[in-house]
């Protein structure tokens, strides 16, 4: 009598501790933090569009045959914009938030401008024109699930034309000649992107470039001689890209 007694308390004990147990609030497995729900991960490629400007420093160096009208040292800056088309191709590395990725490009461009000398006889017609751009870049960014902003830096190339028109002095005449060099520097910017669907990407992107200095020397038409000048490129681009990701 006395052992069923004892067994009858310690299942009602048992079972007033099981109770209390189950309404004790239960360990909740942790969240990771910052984890975005989109995969910004692996090969992308699209289109950009968009706006440039920026400044061409020249200083004339040297002229042979008829620049009479030209000082070496003579320095002026000539204004260039236009419109910046193009496409490229990257690829992403995912950690967490984190994302880090890399990026070539080739764009083509209208951007150009013009410049009277106010040197001498006044009447010298000086040009820059950008014809086309190549880069490649490295790629930090931060994700918040379908948004990604992001800098970015690297190389940047562009093709640029120097013109010089009416050089030669005297009544009536005139000189004119053209030359094309591959100008090289860096370039640093940054954007946002927004994953509209899980391949379709669109962003806006600013891009600061300074394709160093190069110089120039450009034969002159109707025996004009030549004239040989220094060229130092900086641009500003704003664009919107789109983007198909694999």
């Amino acid at each position: 009598m006395k052992k069923t007694v004892l067994s009858a308390i310690a299942a009602l004990l048992l079972g007033t501790a099981a109770a209390s147990a189950a309404d004790m609030p239960q360990a909740q497995a942790p969240i990771p933090y910052g984890a975005p729900g989109f995969n910004w991960a692996g090969f992308y490629a699209g289109l950009h569009a968009g706006y440039i400007t920026g400044d061409a420093d020249v200083t004339a160096i040297a002229a042979a045959g008829g620049a009479t009208d030209r000082v070496p040292g003579n320095f002026y800056t000539t204004d260039v914009d236009g419109a910046v088309i193009g496409g490229q191709l990257g690829y992403n590395w995912q950690f967490g938030s984190w994302v880090f990725g890399v990026e070539g490009y080739v764009s083509g461009s209208t951007a150009d401008g013009t410049t009277l000398s106010v040197f001498g006889a006044a009447d010298d017609i000086y040009g820059v024109e950008i014809d086309w751009m190549a880069g490649f870049t490295a790629k930090v960014g931060y994700a918040m699930n379908r948004w990604l902003a992001y800098v970015k830096g690297g190389y940047a190339g562009a093709n640029v034309n120097y013109s010089v028109t009416d050089l030669i002095g005297g009544p009536g005449s005139s000189g004119a000649g053209s030359a094309s060099q591959w100008m090289s520097g860096y370039q640093i910017g940054g954007g946002v992107d927004y994953a509209l669907t899980n391949n379709l990407i669109l962003g806006v992107e600013y891009r600061f470039a300074d394709y160093g200095s190069e110089t120039f020397t450009v034969p002159l038409s109707n025996g004009g001689g030549s004239v040989t000048d220094n060229l130092d490129l900086q641009t500003h681009t704003i664009m919107v890209n789109a983007n198909y990701k694999f």
